[in-house]
């Protein structure tokens, strides 16, 4: 008696965790989801997600970093690059404005001790 209700139970909750994961596979957006294989097999990789095949590529931008299929990282060093360079571009004109600003200030605070002085 205790096996099979062991055993009922043990069904419920391998069938609880299959509905869990159909409703996972529900959130995936089959329209954006790429598949890169990695392997020394030249076996081609296919794999369905609610009966659609995901699409299968040789690069792939993965949390920004991207990542080919040969290994190259040419497009990734140049990609950092030119994300290095749009940064400081913009800590240039941020830096450029505060100093504009600080030397108003100072102009500003010069005259008015300027005038100060002169009223003595």
């Amino acid at each position: 008696m205790k096996i099979s209700n062991t055993s009922k139970v043990a069904t419920i909750q391998i069938q609880d965790k299959e509905m869990k994961s159909v409703d996972r596979l529900k959130q995936i957006n089959t329209q954006k989801t790429e598949i890169m294989k990695i392997s020394n097999t030249s076996k081609v990789a296919t794999i369905q997600i609610q009966d659609k095949e995901m699409k299968s590529v040789d690069r792939l931008n993965y949390l920004g970093t991207i990542i080919r299929l040969d290994g190259r990282i040419e497009e990734e060093i140049s990609n950092r690059v030119n994300k290095t360079i749009s940064t400081f571009g913009m800590l240039y004109k941020v830096t450029a404005k505060v100093v504009r600003r600080h030397g108003e200030n100072e102009k500003e605070q010069n005259s008015q001790g300027d005038m100060g002085d002169g009223n003595k």
